[in-house]
């Protein structure tokens, strides 16, 4: 079989070779040099060649019989980097996971991981990285401690947008991760040039062997305990990662009622054959259609009259709710056509457009007696990054601008109250705006430029939660099997983002009646229709649509009335087949059902260890 050889590999082997080639030549130089002052110059040779320029820094500083002054100033800076580092991961393994557990949203064990991380970084790194800084070994744990911050805390670093509304924090935030990634690196520079300090010629050496053997008598049991607690508390650290340790489990309850089943697709009437439409009209479904017409053009109008009518004329039990889309204002000529770029993803600097457009819809169904027409959905996400490069338009977070979009959406929820007050409102987002909630500001909303929580309108809330996203072979992925929680999310994902949103709403509205759910990918990894899934363990799930029905459960449990399901019809994206339902599963009573006294399931061990029994 031949092989094809990594581009990557193939540029990266001349770099190394190049490197190395430099590395011999400084080498060869600073070893000329050495020999002629009689120091080293073998040992030097061997430095220079593996440590390159940092080799040759610390040979003129040793030179210059300064190295002791470089080596007490680097101390200084790697202590501040392990100081750094320890807040910062104490902070995020630590005190962030017991915020948590006070506020209801994670039990004691849940966190232990990460706790016990906390507790042993805590003790462990401030003992032989920030005191030990000064010595070989301390050194080595000063660099092991940044590298751990940096570890820890690059996801709050990389590509966070929060710098838009408070730039001042950013500020400070670079400047930390700034001292503790210099700091880390000063440490492990230390612990070279300690090799080439006077105190460790032979001489010196044996002096300060007595004197450690003084030290260890006088301190020796607190050496030993020492090191005893930090062997344990890595120990528990190291077990603690182990999911074995966390067989807990959970039982859900799905609640004793018929949930409706709502579908994203598309609203044209010939999209489906005779037999899908009454598949649709028999268990009274509702699609929220994402290929909303342009109702600017006369022609998309009546496209969408025309299609309404024959739904409404031969299948008046199927509901129709359009997905507005974020419809962003471009230019101010007073033409609508040039004024607003219609299509994307709904957020706060295109309200605007969205409200418009929104009610243009309405008008028409009610002017047309569209009786099937229910409802308005945003699908918020992030903008385009064409409104920026192409039109000029600010895409970043704006807190002026977002809160006028609230009030843009106040103002049309009270319009909506008034003139169409039997329309039903819902909005889909990520999962973001229900973690938001948990401390009790809304300033993810802001980051993320959505209006979820911050408006008081919204029917439903339901939260895109597709833990079966497309991936492997393209079109279809090519598994044969699949295991919960290695090669994909777990139901855990289902029922701990529901578990958030559930909490929030109970913050917001002292009850959960606005639960949703987006359920995906259709017939994608482990909603496969011939995928067959497994539990960490081994234990046998079933296929695809085993998992669905299991994390429609999950959702009932938390008493979500409708359950939408992604997606209906067929769609290629980025080379991967999403496979509609009807083209996957067909459409059928136990489909479409969702009772729980029709489903009958084994209890469920996740590696998690904490995904639900269904006790049905």
């Amino acid at each position: 079989m031949l092989v094809q050889a990594s581009p990557l590999l193939d540029l990266l082997v001349p770099i190394i070779l190049l490197i190395l080639l430099i590395n011999v030549m400084l080498a060869i130089l600073i070893a000329l040099h050495a020999s002629r002052s009689g120091d080293m110059p073998g040992t030097w040779f061997g430095t220079i060649t593996l440590l390159g320029a940092f080799g040759v820094a610390i040979y003129l500083f040793r030179q210059a019989g300064i190295i002791d002054k470089v080596v007490r100033v680097n101390t200084v800076f790697s202590r501040i980097s392990t100081g750094i580092a320890l807040m910062l991961t104490i902070m995020i393994y630590g005190a962030f996971q017991l915020f948590g557990v006070s506020q209801g949203l994670v039990t004691l064990p849940e966190i232990w991981p990460a706790l016990s991380l906390a507790l042993t970084l805590a003790p462990c790194l401030f003992l032989l990285g920030w005191i030990g800084a000064s010595n070989r070994v301390g050194s080595l744990f000063s660099f092991l401690a940044a590298a751990l911050g940096v570890y820890a805390t690059w996801d709050l670093m990389y590509g966070d947008p929060d710098g838009f509304l408070v730039p001042g924090f950013t500020i400070i935030k670079w400047i930390l991760f700034g001292l503790m990634t210099g700091g880390g690196l000063l440490a492990l520079f230390n612990f070279f040039c300690m090799w080439f300090t006077p105190a460790n010629s032979y001489k010196v050496r044996l002096a300060y062997r007595i004197k450690l053997k003084r030290q260890f008598k006088k301190h020796g049991k607190i050496v030993i305990g020492t090191a005893i607690a930090c062997m344990a508390l890595g120990s528990i650290a190291i077990v603690s990662q182990f999911p074995s340790m966390y067989r807990q489990s959970f039982t859900i309850t799905p609640r004793d009622y018929h949930a409706k089943i709502a579908f994203w697709g598309r609203f044209e009437y010939d999209a489906y054959n005779t037999t899908e439409r009454t598949e649709l009209n028999q268990h009274n479904c509702t699609i929220i259609f994402y290929n909303t017409p342009d109702i600017r053009y006369a022609s998309k109008r009546q496209e969408f009259i025309d299609n309404m009518t024959a739904w409404n004329t031969s299948y008046p039990n199927v509901s129709f709710i359009a997905a507005i889309p974020g419809i962003t204002r471009i230019n101010n000529t007073g033409d609508d056509m040039k004024d607003f770029l219609w299509g994307g993803f709904a957020w706060d600097g295109a309200v605007e457009g969205t409200i418009k457009y929104a009610k243009e819809y309405v008008f028409l169904a009610q002017a047309n007696n569209l009786t099937n027409f229910k409802g308005i959905n945003t699908d918020q996400e992030s903008p385009s990054d064409k409104l920026a490069t192409q039109y000029g338009i600010d895409i970043g977070p704006d807190r002026g601008r977002h809160d006028q979009a609230i009030d843009m959406y106040n103002d049309f929820f009270a319009w909506m109250d008034l003139h169409a007050p039997t329309m039903f409102l819902t909005s889909t987002m990520g999962n973001e705006p229900f973690l938001d909630m948990q401390d009790g500001d809304n300033d993810l909303h802001h980051v993320h430029m959505w209006n979820v929580l911050d408006v008081d309108g919204w029917h439903e809330l339901a939260p895109m939660i597709y833990r079966c996203g497309y991936r492997g072979k393209k079109p279809y992925g090519g598994f044969d099997s699949l295991q919960a929680g290695i090669d994909v999310d777990g139901s855990i994902e289902v029922y701990n983002k529901l578990k958030y949103l559930n909490n929030s709403l109970h913050k917001v509205d002292g009850h959960n009646d606005r639960l949703g759910i987006y359920l995906g990918i259709t017939n994608c990894s482990c909603y496969g229709r011939d995928v067959e899934q497994y539990e960490q363990d081994g234990t046998y799930l079933g296929k695809g649509y085993d998992e669905l029905v299991k994390d429609a459960l999950i959702a009932k449990h938390f008493g979500s009335r409708i359950i939408t399901l992604f997606i209906l019809d067929t769609v290629v994206e980025k080379g991967y087949s999403m496979g509609g339902v009807f083209d996957t599963w067909a459409l059928n009573s136990s489909m479409i059902s969702m009772h729980p006294s029709m489903v009958k399931m084994p209890p469920i061990i996740s590696r998690y260890s904490w995904t639900p029994m269904l006790n049905s």
